[in-house]
């Protein structure tokens, strides 16, 4: 007997159905498919339920079948079964599913259509997502986090990988973690490479984690040493530790560029015990006796005798990192503070992490560069910092300078003269500054007054610096040398002469207005100017000679006086003042020599009071025979006058009182009758713009095109302005002179003033194919040019705009205009405008073609004419010419046309007629370019691009303006209507439309160039067969960067050339196969498309077009339905391409590489290759088959 076993299957459901939610803990989304069905399937697989939705068994009839196969009334049990398992399974499916999927799988009934649709909707975007997993995995880097944060970063990326069927082995996980190391990690990183074998995930966690303690240790090591260092140096300063200051690195950006070292503070309970001297308080690095060693009873090492006895290094250059949100200029080095004090203000430095940081001193330094040199006024000196920042605001204010920034420059310029001063680059997102620190001025002096200082040999030049002696100031009898007291100046002494290669800052009083004085320049800068403060110190920074400073920067002058300079600003201007007037102040002895004036110059940021102020202009007299003829003014005092002291012998115009202005060009006058005037203020005052505004003006009230009518708020009432144009001739002479009211469109709003804005314009092929028509006929050519086009066209909308300036209506100037036509600038004027002329054509027997709206066609009995818009230029021509013009003549009674006569000129295309045929060229248009970027005396190109360049989007020199390349770019797409040779060269440049380098820029250039070398090639249309005939073939992962192939097509009517391409291919191509097939895919839907267009004007083909592929593999498989592996893929074109194949609308035929006319269209060429094949396709318009011989 045996006994029934449930089976489990039957119970499974129902356990599910109430644990479900424990075992499933999302709710699918478009965010979280991968983890969803990681979880799902793993519990349906485990109870053997999976089956059922994957692999889906079809539903059991509801009732069993009796033996004539009839349904009997008694239900199926294996019905009953499935349908409640497949119940339980849809109930538990929906459970999991957040509103967004449910919404997804409304209608399904049963669970493995939930199952496929929920497939179908979120796998592609997984399999999809496998790249970026892979490229987020790649681009994992450590930088600041911990091993576990950066390991725990790479183990979800990998996770994330294996879930959707990606599986990464040990030893690549490898690679991309020692990639992702800094180079700290260098070590490490070597010894893992040179293991045998491979390191699992887990062990390489441990190791790493090893070496990161092992790091954390030594850093830390290093920071006592450092502050041990940087505690000695307060102790003790020599001047060889005074060549050695500490060098400070940036280590990370924030938002004010402050990097805040952690702070270390010395237990100060503890006295250590001296190694050297064995005394107590300071260890060996403090110690006095560390470097003397006769002390210690030994030798110093051989390094160090040689670097005592050899010459001290100059001073180290310091990097100042430009910050536009620090109120102040901070480095922690007291070195970059030759002349401070300490800083005895409780106030504190506020940084972008929360810190606080105590300042110690305050002080002025000059940085200088390689040519100038810059006041660095109130630096701050903040021991805790890692980096030197210079405020931007402040170092603009105290140099009277510009910054100007970009992504990868940076550049100070004078706000007087535009000259650059400084130019640097960026640098890890940051803007350095590089320059020496030198003393200001008043540090300088001060030390040349000392009386260990040798600089002034002459005894007697020496000067109290408690008082100016009477007998050395010029004029003593009328000018007094002011107190102290009067002007918070602690010594009064006559400023020296300044040397044009220093200037000085010296920090003013914070609670007294401090005087400013500019002692007399040099014979270079012959001008000083006179500013008190809060004005600048100095009108620019000080330009540097181009031979290096000397050792001491103060010049060895025995005129310059001893002791300390109150406060001197010295502002230097490049041009000569006029002569000025007698000034009472001169003494007599003086007439014979230069007379110069001092300007006042002041901001309007900063300008001080008038009182404050001394005269505008203040005369300078020349000097007495005292070298010491100066006192201090005060503010309110009168500016006393300087002596000129030069003694070299040499007689300059200044020293013989002869001063000329600076000359400058006056602006060339601009001739508006060869150029458009930029607005009607220009225009009015010149009679043929006058004429030219009149004239459209009586056209727009010819055509009623506005009524007047008065103005309500709840209108959207519009601008309108002027626009002129003039208008040439072939040969570039004035042809008419023409001014177009343009309203201002883009004040309109979409719904209240216009809705459709669409308007069909001519196809660029069907031009050719109308021309080429012509040429095969001996058809003539009629253009013709419809006067203010879009004044025709009827509005549906209500739009309001403003009167035309100049003719605003004098008895209701307050009106507006109530539109009832179109205007040019209107959005929906061009539809308007289509619309209104498309409706006259259809009354007079046109019919618009099915392929290209712009084509219309008039048959009637044996009269053809085919009739092309482009806007409100028009082509016209047939078999019939009566039949043409009585056309014209309706056309007039509805519209102002002008009959153009002959075509000739066409939308930038030049029409010749010849013997043989119509030769259409762009040389007018291509020496226009030529003309518009310069390069009509460039040299030529061989070829429009070089076989050689590789061009990409990874360039880092990226164009700061990339304006002028997209335009040209563009100019260079139009050039191609008549020039199939570029065509591959200026379909590779506008890959890179989106973020153009200089390399780019010299590519579209060289295009140019080869442009420049063949402006008389052209197209020739004449006579042939009508017959379609199309080249096609690809360049198989010819783009280096994303190996996508470029397709390559040329289509001939007869012996003329209809339409071509050159075109990077959607996706990469598995095979040269593939490729090739998607060109010839291409190339079948130009020629069913010319079909069409020849279907259209009543023409019939005698033979099916031809199509000519050098690769037998495509050629094969569109003859051929046999699919493999490779080619699965590619169904779509497949059956695109076959389908003609079969019925007889297309003709394949294979051809040889060497006679492949589209290969043009797909590589860069050499030039033997290009001429060959340039020859095929263009002419030159000096060939001897023009003439008929």
């Amino acid at each position: 007997m045996t006994t029934a076993i449930p089976n489990p299957q039957t119970q499974t459901p129902f356990f599910l159905l109430s644990n479900f939610s424990n075992y499933v803990t999302v709710k699918l989304d478009h965010t979280n498919y991968l983890m969803w069905k990681f979880q799902i399937t793993g519990i349906l697989d485990a109870y053997s339920l999976l089956d059922h939705l994957e692999d889906p068994i079809p539903c059991p009839s509801k009732f069993l079948l009796g033996q004539n196969g009839a349904e009997i009334q008694e239900v199926n049990a294996g019905y009953v079964q499935w349908k409640s398992r497949d119940k339980t399974l849809f109930s538990l499916l929906s459970s999991t599913l957040s509103p967004s999927a449910i919404s997804l799988v409304m209608g399904q009934t049963t669970a493995s259509g939930i199952w496929k649709v929920i497939h179908n909707r979120y796998t592609s975007i997984s399999r999809s997502s496998i790249v970026n997993l892979k490229r987020e995995l790649h681009s994992i880097k450590k930088h600041s986090d911990s091993v576990t944060q950066y390991l725990q970063k790479i183990k979800e990326a990998r996770d994330k990988l294996v879930s959707v069927g990606v599986f990464i082995d040990d030893e690549e996980i490898l690679h991309i973690v020692l990639q992702g190391l800094p180079t700290e990690y260098h070590s490490f990183t070597s010894a893992m490479l040179t293991k045998n074998e491979a390191v699992k995930f887990e062990e390489l966690h441990t190791l790493m984690k090893t070496e990161e303690d092992l790091l954390k240790s030594a850093v830390d090591n290093s920071k006592e040493i450092a502050h041990m260092a940087m505690a000695a140096s307060k102790n003790f300063t020599s001047p060889s530790n005074a060549q050695f200051p500490d060098t400070m690195v940036v280590e990370a950006k924030i938002k004010t560029s402050v990097i805040v070292a952690e702070s270390w503070n010395t237990n100060q309970g503890s006295r250590p015990t001296c190694q050297i001297c064995h005394k107590l308080g300071h260890t060996a690095i403090d110690c006095y006796q560390r470097m003397n060693y006769a002390f210690q009873g030994r030798h110093p090492p051989a390094k160090l005798a040689a670097m005592a006895t050899a010459t001290p290094p100059e001073p180290h250059q310091t990097t100042w990192i430009s910050d536009t949100r620090a109120t102040d200029h901070f480095t922690p080095d007291i070195h970059n503070l030759p002349d401070n004090q300490a800083y005895t203000n409780p106030q504190l430095v506020s940084v972008g992490n929360g810190h606080q940081l105590p300042i110690t001193h305050i002080g002025n330094s000059q940085l200088k560069t390689s040519n100038y040199l810059f006041n660095l006024r109130k630096i701050l000196r903040v021991p805790s910092m890692k980096s030197h920042l210079l405020s931007v605001q402040r170092f603009c204010h105290d140099n009277f300078c510009s910054f100007t920034f970009d992504a990868h420059h940076f550049q100070i310029q004078d706000l007087l003269t535009g000259r650059p001063l400084y130019k640097g680059i960026s640098k890890d997102g940051l803007y350095p500054i590089r320059g020496l620190s030198l003393p200001s001025w008043h540090s300088r002096l001060s030390s040349a007054s000392s009386p260990s200082s040798s600089v002034f040999p002459n005894s007697a030049s020496h000067v109290s610096s408690k008082a100016c002696p009477q007998a050395a100031c010029f004029n003593a009898s009328s000018t007094a040398c002011p107190p102290a007291a009067s002007s918070n100046i602690s010594s009064n002494i006559c400023p020296p002469a300044a040397s044009p290669q220093s200037h000085s800052s010296p920090l003013p009083s914070p609670t007294h207005p401090t005087a400013s004085y500019s002692p007399l320049p040099s014979p270079t800068h012959p001008t000083a100017s006179y500013s008190p403060d809060p004005l600048p110190s100095l009108l620019g920074p000080i330009p540097l000679p181009h031979n290096p400073l000397s050792h001491n920067p103060l010049s060895h002058n025995p005129h310059i006086p001893h002791g300390p300079v109150p406060n001197p600003h010295l502002i230097t201007q490049p041009e000569c003042p006029a002569p000025q007037p007698h000034n009472p102040l001169s003494s007599p002895s003086s007439a014979a020599l230069p007379i110069l004036t001092v300007p006042v110059h002041h901001t309007a940021s900063s300008s001080p009071s008038p009182s404050a102020l001394p005269n505008p202009t203040t005369t300078i007299p020349p000097a007495s025979s005292s070298p010491l003829s100066s006192v201090l003014p005060t503010p309110t005092a009168p500016i006393p006058s300087l002596p000129i002291s030069s003694s070299h012998p040499m007689q300059t115009r200044s020293k013989s009182g002869i001063i000329k202005k600076k000359s400058f060009a006056s602006s060339t006058t601009i001739n508006y009758l060869q150029t458009e005037p930029p607005n009607y203020t220009i225009a009015s005052k010149i009679p043929e713009w006058r004429e030219a505004m009149a004239s459209e003006f009586d056209a727009i009230h010819r055509q009623k095109t506005w009524s007047l009518v008065p103005s309500c708020p709840d209108h959207n009432i519009i601008g309108c302005r002027w626009v002129y144009k003039i208008k040439r001739n072939t040969d570039g002479s004035v042809s008419r002179y023409k001014a177009r009211l343009v309203a201002k469109g883009f004040h309109q709003q979409a719904g209240v003033d216009f809705d459709e804005t669409f308007s069909p314009v001519v196809k660029p092929p069907t031009v050719r194919i109308i021309l080429s028509l012509a040429a095969q006929n001996q058809w003539s050519l009629r253009q013709l040019d419809v006067s203010n086009a879009f004044l025709h066209g009827l509005l549906k909308e209500n739009v309001y705009m403003t009167q035309p300036i100049g003719f605003i209506d004098s008895a209701k100037p307050s009106h507006v205009c109530q539109l009832h036509k179109s205007l040019y600038g209107l959005k929906q004027a061009p539809r308007a405008w289509f619309e209104r002329f498309t409706s006259h054509l259809l009354t007079l027997g046109f019919s618009a073609s099915v392929a290209d709206a712009s084509l219309f066609i008039l048959h009637h009995g044996s009269t053809t004419v085919y009739l092309l818009l482009y806007v409100d230029d028009i082509i016209i021509t047939g078999n019939n010419p009566t039949a043409i013009s009585d056309i014209i003549t309706q056309l007039s009674n509805a519209f102002e046309l002008k009959d153009l006569g002959p075509l000739r000129y066409f939308l930038g295309l030049q029409i010749d007629y010849k013997k043989v045929g119509l030769f259409v060229h762009q040389h007018k248009y291509i020496t226009d370019l030529l003309t518009k970027f310069h390069m009509t005396e460039c040299k030529t190109a061989s070829t429009p691009i070089a076989t050689t360049s590789s061009l990409s989007t990874t360039t880092t020199d990226l164009l700061s303006d990339p304006t002028p390349y997209r335009s040209l770019v563009g100019a260079l797409q139009y050039a191609t209507f008549t020039r199939p040779d570029i065509a591959f060269a200026v379909n590779r440049v506008c890959q890179f439309m989106h973020q153009p380098s200089t390399i780019h820029f010299a590519a579209a250039k060289r295009i140019l160039r080869f442009l420049k070398d063949t402006l008389d090639k052209g197209i020739l249309f004449q006579p042939g067969p009508l017959a379609l005939t199309a080249f096609t073939d690809a360049d198989w992962a010819g783009d280096t960067s994303d190996r996508r192939s470029t397709s390559g097509v040329v289509v001939f009517l007869g012996n003329n050339p209809i339409t071509w391409l050159s075109k990077k291919q959607h996706t990469v191509s598995r095979s040269s196969t593939e490729a090739e097939y998607r060109s010839l895919a291409t190339g079948a839907a130009k020629l069913a498309w010319l079909r069409q267009v020849l279907y259209d004007l009543k023409l019939y083909l005698p033979s099916a077009p031809l199509i000519w592929c050098d690769n037998t593999s495509a050629l094969a498989l569109a003859s051929n339905p046999v699919f493999h592996g490779r080619t699965k893929h590619i169904e779509v074109d497949y059956h695109f391409v076959r389908e003609r194949v079969v019925r007889g609308d297309l003709s394949l035929q294979f051809i040889s590489t060497h006679d492949q006319l589209a290969d043009i269209f797909t590589k860069a060429l050499p030039s033997t290759r290009l001429l060959l094949l340039c020859s095929k396709l263009l002419v030159c318009s000096t060939d001897h088959q023009f003439e008929g011989g």
